[in-house]
């Protein structure tokens, strides 16, 4: 259940002096919590509680990035927590929920298809890779790398998403095509694991897609938020989910090639990647698409979400999947200026 708005109310009371005034305002909030944005006393925050877990080192590693990135000169603002009365850097709701308070950015989300969106959102993940490079945080990080797709979940297997897919219950067998490609994609990936994992690794934001970030009416961004999944990974993952989020389902190729060719060029004048991790990229795109399918599918038996969701995920992750086997190659392609041995 979501936190109703006295919850709320109540939470966002304990950063605030005790006599301040303040409204509450509906905000865009994502799947795994509940946003308000907040007026008191002539300054403006964002309220965010944490829906899905009760965890307090996740919060708090998320916190020390944000506090170590904030000493560095960035083209770009990241999220400024505010410490609640009690010097805490979050608070509880009634039901034992984390809150956490941060000032107020101003901003729209970026359009990826404006002319200039593609080209800021590949400048953004390169300045935020290198600036996550030079990141150290106190505590270890609490969420596994995204190719560990065997620690996803602490409740279920990758062999119980595996058996899922070969014969799906009833309320998904029309689905039947798309979640034997799943499978067949998740047997190939086993096998390519090990060479994954002699590949760079840091910090990575690891959630970085367009309502992640804000910008300018000409699609500049001028923000990164939401670091609840910042994590060690393989320096390319980072790339790979921005590209992921311009690759979606199944694009029109007028909008997708443009789009895709100015995200390199944006990351490439900024930084390289090196071969291996070029070549890395398709796959690490589609290891992005499969890892939402299985979240929303442990989601699903959590009682979290209902079917419709695993379905829709289903349909995107299959869809994407095909996309790959039809413009793989041109893709590959197109990447290759982000390696350093480009000329």
């Amino acid at each position: 259940m979501h936190t109703n708005d006295n919850q709320l109310a109540e939470a966002l009371r304990a950063f605030l002096p005790a006599a301040a005034s303040y409204t509450l305002h509906a905000g865009p909030s994502g799947m795994n919590n509940t946003t308000r944005l907040a007026e008191a006393d002539g300054e403006r925050y964002v309220l965010r509680v944490y829906e899905t877990h009760r965890d307090a080192s996740r919060v708090e590693f998320e916190l020390d990035v944000l506090k170590s990135l904030s000493g560095l000169a960035l083209p770009f603002h990241t999220p400024v927590p505010v410490a609640a009365r009690s010097g805490e850097p979050w608070a509880l709701t009634g039901d034992g929920k984390i809150a956490v308070l941060f000032r107020y950015i101003e901003g729209e989300r970026p359009s990826l298809r404006s002319r200039s969106g593609p080209f800021s959102f590949g400048q953004t993940t390169a300045w935020l890779t290198q600036a996550l490079e030079k990141t150290v945080a106190a505590a270890p990080p609490a969420y596994p790398p995204y190719y560990e797709l065997d620690q996803a979940s602490s409740a279920y297997s990758l062999g119980e998403a595996l058996r899922f897919c070969a014969e799906p219950p009833e309320l998904f067998t029309t689905e039947t095509e798309a979640l034997q490609s799943i499978g067949a994609w998740l047997a190939n990936y086993r096998r390519q694991l090990p060479q994954l994992k002699t590949l760079p690794h840091q910090l990575i934001h690891g959630d970085l897609n367009h309502t992640n970030m804000l910008g300018r009416a000409d699609g500049t961004i001028t923000a990164v938020l939401d670091f609840e999944f910042v994590t060690v990974d393989l320096r390319a993952m980072e790339a790979a989910v921005a590209l992921s989020d311009l690759i979606n389902g199944e694009p029109k190729d007028d909008a997708l090639w443009p789009a895709v060719e100015s995200f390199v060029r944006g990351y490439a004048g900024v930084s390289k990647l090196s071969r291996a991790e070029a070549e890395a990229l398709p796959l690490l795109i589609q290891l992005r698409r499969v890892d939402v399918f299985l979240h929303f599918l442990y989601r699903y038996w959590d009682g979290i979400d209902g079917a419709d969701t695993v379905i829709r995920q289903i349909r995107s992750a299959g869809a994407s999947l095909a996309w790959f086997v039809r413009h793989g190659t041109r893709l590959e392609n197109t990447l290759k200026p982000l390696s350093a041995d480009s000329s």
